[in-house]
């Protein structure tokens, strides 16, 4: 197993740059795994699981590629972040400030109070994190989005998973159509490594 903690760190501070830096040493490093079971029994011998283990709400505009690939040709792709941003969570400098406890607004409306990315700003780099209306940087933290996983090799597991629900701790947990859970990951690479 492989993590690379970056790709959280940079999210948790709404950094676009320092995200993008890490997803290229993940990719590397992905591609010196499949190198890796390539010479060791391939697919047949192997499994690989590539996914993340929670979302950060980042969302991408329709115009981001256009703006990135600019910004990459012209040498500025250091500026896909904006200047204003300030690395700290507006959600918790929010509660800090007691909005939790104020519904004369919504969430949404809290989190904008406390962004510190212009409207320009996010139409310049093209993207945000938190829900539209809450400022570029009005997020900070994990989501419930639903994440993308990669397999390879694991003979069908994940796939007779989906949907399917689990028990943990002694208790049911139903199954949400059309998704896995962690729990369902952890089951694969434990019959993978282990037979189970």
């Amino acid at each position: 197993m492989i993590e690379q903690g970056d790709i959280d760190w940079a999210a948790h501070a709404d950094h676009l740059d320092d995200l993008l830096g890490a997803m290229l040493d993940i990719d590397d490093i992905v591609a010196e795994v499949k190198d890796w079971i390539d010479n060791n029994g391939g697919y047949e011998k192997n499994a690989l699981y590539i996914t993340a283990d929670h979302d950060h709400y980042l969302t991408l505009m329709d115009h981001f590629p256009e703006v990135v690939a600019n910004m990459i040709i012209d040498g500025m792709s250091h500026n896909i972040t904006p200047e204003s941003n300030t690395n700290t969570n507006a959600w918790s400098t929010a509660i800090k400030a007691g909005r939790h406890e104020d519904d004369t607004q919504s969430q949404t409306e809290h989190l904008a109070d406390f962004s510190t990315w212009s409207d320009e700003d996010i139409q310049n780099v093209a993207h945000f994190f938190g829900p539209w209306g809450a400022g570029g940087n009005g997020w900070g933290s994990h989501s419930t989005r639903p994440i993308v996983i990669h397999h390879e090799g694991d003979d069908g597991c994940l796939d007779a998973l989906v949907g399917k629900g689990y028990r943990v701790l002694g208790t049911d947990v139903e199954g949400s159509p059309g998704k896995l859970d962690q729990v369902h990951v952890n089951a694969c690479m434990m019959k993978n490594l282990f037979a189970f």
